[in-house]
């Protein structure tokens, strides 16, 4: 049975009901926030003394506490008793009732499905997405965006070297280099009108958009060279 909920963390963060597509807990930036540390956590669940340090640097331990206990009440109330699951010592975001973007990319990678890797990834991790007063939750973001911007470019050349890429996919690949170059485009405009420029963001969407271009290059001596 699919999940009631799609999680997208790739382009930036949104919650969906599956059935109808309506978005659920809009504006609700801490609580997508938390459920979206949820669904990256590899090991299927974090520590609430780590949850404590990203979303509430600032707070003692008792504020901490109530805190969590607070915006995990909430979303089990709003998506369903069973979305968060608890023990003593960790918390897990319950796939069989919010499904995210980054497990469809981490399953199709460990699949060797890499087309389906590339379908998945919509762009940067949590793009747009800020916390204010949370410095460690901002580290980890960047450090967690990179590392999918890495997988995603290797995704790619791994679809180019299993010779898996046809003519719809070379024009997908520009399709996406011409996407990654507007977005960054309009981030360095943003950013000039705001005054402040977040170096790791604009560092990341650089250096894939550097993988990309090298890759069409390699694909365009690939096809220059069949044609002579």
């Amino acid at each position: 049975m699919p999940s009631r909920f799609l999680l997208r963390t790739f382009g930036g963060l949104t919650l969906a009901a599956r059935d109808g597509g309506e978005a659920v807990l809009v504006n609700q930036r801490k609580r997508l926030a938390f459920i979206a540390a949820l669904a990256a956590d590899p090991n299927g669940g974090i520590a609430r003394e780590r949850l404590f340090a990203l979303l509430w640097p600032e707070s003692d331990g008792e504020r901490s506490r109530n805190a969590l206990n607070q915006i995990v009440f909430a979303i089990r109330r709003d998506l369903g008793e069973e979305a968060i699951l608890t023990d003593t010592i960790s918390i897990r975001l319950n796939p069989a009732v919010v499904d995210s973007d980054l497990r469809i990319f981490r399953d199709a990678l460990a699949g060797g499905r890499f087309i389906d890797a590339v379908e998945a990834y919509g762009g940067p991790f949590l793009d747009g997405v800020f916390l204010r007063e949370t410095p460690e939750f901002e580290r980890w973001v960047s450090d967690t965006r990179r590392s999918f911007a890495q997988d995603y470019a290797r995704a790619l050349e791994q679809e180019i070297d299993a010779d898996n890429l046809a003519d719809e996919m070379h024009t997908r690949l520009y399709a996406m280099q011409l996407d990654l170059c507007q977005r960054l485009a309009f981030f360095c405009d943003s950013v000039a009108g705001f005054g402040r420029c977040p170096p790791d963001t604009l560092a990341a969407m650089i250096a894939l958009e550097g993988q990309l271009d090298s890759i069409l290059d390699g694909i365009d001596a690939e096809m220059f060279a069949e044609v002579v």
